[in-house]
């Protein structure tokens, strides 16, 4: 068993490594303010749906109808979009992904409306096409996941 006097050296090294560690900074770059900080990963918003397939087709021809999701990418509220389905078994058969730059856009009402009123001005037509969605989506089983990109390996 060591006596108290051989923890003294080892005490007195800890402590110098300490005060070595407290004097070097903490970030490097905070000191130099030349580097832009690195962009906010983004946020990932995923809808899994449980379509009928009879509905399938209809919200296929309601998401050609106008070009929503490209402008609002273009207007910058949306990072990316995808629709995708599932053809096969009694799964989760329509997932609907969007990506988005911060979780203020995520929450901003997304986009897409704004999109769709600039596209749209007629509210009696956007009522219209709304109508339509509601239809496709109505009563169905759905789920809602927030994910965050990693850095990649």
């Amino acid at each position: 068993m060591s006596s108290p006097m051989n923890l003294i050296p080892r005490a007195g090294f800890l402590l110098a490594l300490a005060g070595l560690l407290l004097a070097v900074p903490t970030d490097v770059r905070a000191q130099d303010g030349d580097e832009a900080e690195e962009p906010e990963a983004p946020w990932i918003y995923m809808t899994s749906y449980k379509i009928p397939w009879s509905r399938v087709d209809s919200l296929y021809k309601l998401n050609k109808l106008y070009p929503i999701v490209a402008t609002a990418i273009a207007n910058g509220t949306v990072l990316d979009h995808h629709t995708i389905v599932h053809h096969t078994g009694d799964e989760y058969n329509v997932v609907i992904v969007n990506v988005f730059e911060s979780w203020e856009s995520m929450g901003e009402g997304n986009g897409f409306g704004a999109a769709f009123r600039e596209l749209e001005p007629d509210a009696a037509r956007r009522a219209e096409v709304n109508a339509g969605y509601n239809w496709v989506f109505n009563d169905t089983e759905h789920h809602d996941n927030i994910y965050r990109e990693m850095d990649r390996p």
